[in-house]
């Protein structure tokens, strides 16, 4: 994977960008699995917003991390 930098960013990002419209909480086992692939990968860097599913993708992708003690692994890249 190539990563590259943002200024005001520390991590490194990965070049790709995983999208995350597509997690939900109803189906957390799924974003999980999808998750946990993309970042075996060297995928680090994930778009979501509250607008997708009104808040529930940003709750589905925050439990991810919060299971998997990832956060430190990676950004996350919110709209507002």
């Amino acid at each position: 994977m190539k990563y590259g930098h943002i200024s005001g960013i520390d991590k490194p990002l990965s070049r790709l960008v995983q999208g995350t419209i597509m997690c939900n909480t109803k189906e957390q086992e799924k974003c999980n699995d999808l998750l946990d692939a993309v970042l075996k990968h060297g995928i680090n860097t994930f778009d979501t917003a509250h607008g997708y599913g009104n808040g529930e993708c940003e709750r589905s992708v925050g439990t991810w991390i919060n299971s998997r003690g990832v956060r430190e692994q990676v950004v996350i890249l919110g709209k507002g």
